[in-house]
């Protein structure tokens, strides 16, 4: 099967690609990132985002993990970040429609409410976060993918991808802030005490979750968590991440911020009884290898 996938060339991005090439697949990476990143580590061609109708019109699936901005980005200019996140995905899944591809979205764990209680799992029916503007961007996207798989009877899937590391992280996740802090000495800020709890799931089983469903041509628009099942505090990742790399991480406590989520880990049952997926690194040995020497 010849793949489309967008932002191909990020951290989630490049574990599909492997993902992909590896079940045998043949990918096209359509990213505005891609002439900034080397590609000889991986056999496959880039198209600009703004060119991506470019020599794609035999491809088989969509894979859509290009996304405008984060949390932060999406609270402070929601107009501009719905608009730079959407606009193009709609017309992404129009071209992919009117060729009957598959498609798969790269949507979020942020799309839920957090749950008042531990152990703070939530399954794919739980309450939507209304209150967070990224959420509601994500379940527009994930509204978008059921419209045209219904309208044009496609398989299709949303992943709501929980907190996903791995190599290439951008500097402002929270694997790459605790480490910078652990190298710098500079306090690592962490909003509230500390006791939020999250779900971190490595991008190799994002990658393997992706290539399960394109294997599904059953579904049509279905929507499926995507993380380890297991929640950690920040606190505790802190002090795992200390011994693992022996030096102790400095920490400013500030402010909670107004609407952050206390807690939410994937409830993962569905994905593994649709398509038979589970996850394969623990978040311990993921570490671990990720800080390798």
């Amino acid at each position: 099967m010849r793949v489309i996938v967008t932002a191909g060339s990020g951290q989630i991005g490049r574990a599909v690609c492997r993902g992909l090439i590896a079940a045998g697949h043949s990918v096209v990476n359509v990213d505005v990132r891609g002439s900034d990143v080397p590609t000889d580590w991986l056999p496959f061609r880039t198209i600009d985002l703004p060119d991506w109708r470019g020599d794609v019109s035999d491809a088989e699936a969509l894979v859509h993990l290009e996304w405008s901005g984060g949390v932060r980005e999406a609270i402070r200019e929601p107009a501009r970040r719905f608009s730079a996140a959407l606009t193009p995905m709609a017309a992404l899944l129009e071209f992919a429609s009117s060729r009957g591809m598959a498609i798969v979205f790269a949507s979020s764990g942020a799309v839920y409410e957090s749950p008042v209680a531990e152990p703070y799992v939530v399954t794919e029916d739980a309450p939507r976060a209304e209150g967070s503007a990224y959420g509601v961007m994500k379940r527009a996207g994930e509204d978008l993918v059921r419209y045209f798989a219904l309208a044009n009877n496609l398989s299709a899937a949303s992943l709501r991808i929980f907190n996903a590391y791995g190599p290439y992280g951008r500097p402002t996740q929270i694997l790459s802030r605790i480490a910078q802090a652990m190298e710098t000495g500079e306090p690592l800020r962490v909003n509230g005490d500390g006791e939020h709890v999250r779900d971190f799931v490595s991008v190799e089983d994002v990658a393997s979750a992706i290539v399960r469903v394109l294997n599904d041509s059953t579904l049509r628009g279905e929507a499926f968590n995507i993380g380890s099942g297991v929640g950690i505090s920040m606190n505790a990742l802190i002090r795992f991440m200390e011994q693992v790399n022996g030096v102790p991480c400095p920490v400013e406590y500030g402010p909670a911020v107004v609407g952050e989520a206390r807690g939410l880990v994937a409830g993962i049952e569905r994905a593994r009884e649709r398509f038979g997926w589970a996850p394969s690194v623990d978040l311990e040995s993921g570490i671990r290898r990720l800080f390798a020497g």
